[in-house]
């Protein structure tokens, strides 16, 4: 058994986190006489599966909904075939965000070889290897607007503006526009 803090210690979180996830009906610890929480295995394998879920960007209703389905079955083969359901929807969910992330990789990827692309002719500050703008890779359109000034102010960087003078550090501002 261990108490609250020694548990966020384990994981490197805080005590308010714990006592996050029992709000949400995840973890059910239980308390002393004192009303001092105190945890037991199950609560710590069950904490560590659930953190880690979460640290994956599942949401925590989805977790809940893992957990509930255990605690309503009436057999554990009923809360097998339960979560079992579940967590075939999960991994089917997480199999497409990994699509969108192995998308989003390969456009950023595009974005910066359009960024080689303006370097070319300063090869040594260019990166090795990198496919150029050339090659026919599309970067996805917010890619470009990111990038869209960059060469004309790296160009003005590394030649002067019309009159032959260095031009001002460029500012950037937020996507907001603040």
């Amino acid at each position: 058994m261990k108490k609250i803090g020694e548990v966020a210690a384990l994981f490197g979180t805080t005590p308010r986190t714990l006592l996050y996830y029992e709000e949400q009906g995840i973890l059910t610890p239980d308390k002393t006489g004192k009303g001092t929480r105190v945890y037991a295995s199950g609560d710590i394998r069950r904490f560590a599966v659930a953190f880690e879920l979460a640290g994956l960007g599942i949401p925590i209703r989805r977790i809940r909904e893992i957990v509930e389905a255990s605690e309503r079955a009436t057999s554990k083969e009923e809360a097998a075939r339960a979560q079992s359901s579940l967590l075939t929807d999960l991994g089917a969910d997480l199999r497409d965000q990994i699509g969108r992330l192995e998308r989003a990789v390969a456009d950023i990827e595009a974005g910066r070889s359009l960024i080689d692309g303006t370097f070319e002719a300063h090869p040594a500050e260019a990166s090795a290897g990198r496919a150029s703008a050339k090659e026919g890779i599309t970067p996805l359109p917010a890619i470009c607007a990111l990038l869209a000034d960059f060469g004309d102010l790296e160009t003005r960087r590394l030649t002067g503006d019309a009159e032959g003078k260095r031009p001002k550090k460029p500012r950037y501002v937020a996507a907001s526009g603040r």
